[in-house]
């Protein structure tokens, strides 16, 4: 298979190319685990943006449970408004 950038798994494509993210991905000779365990300082995390698909409800809680499980979390904690963002359903409205 020729390797492209539309090919290329986890590659950023619009309308998420901007983010400065860390991504990790895992390859091991076992089968796949569901989740890994890394350790990191979670005082460098700036910023958490939770999916707009889901609830607001949802949202909620899962942000005041964040907070609740490090109530020294700096980070700001988003829902995203991606699918509901004016300037993108315009943007592709009028393409």
């Amino acid at each position: 298979m020729l390797l492209t950038i539309d090919n290329i798994p986890f590659s950023k494509r619009e309308p998420y190319y901007p983010e400065s993210e860390y991504r990790i991905i895992a390859h091991d000779k076992n089968p796949q685990q569901s989740s890994y365990e890394i350790d990191i300082d979670l005082g460098i995390i700036r910023k958490i943006t939770l999916s707009s698909k889901i609830p607001n409800t949802i949202y909620e809680s899962l942000k005041i449970t964040l907070q609740q499980i490090n109530p020294k979390l700096n980070a700001k904690i988003y829902h995203s408004t991606l699918y509901n963002n004016e300037t993108w359903k315009n943007h592709f409205n009028n393409t």
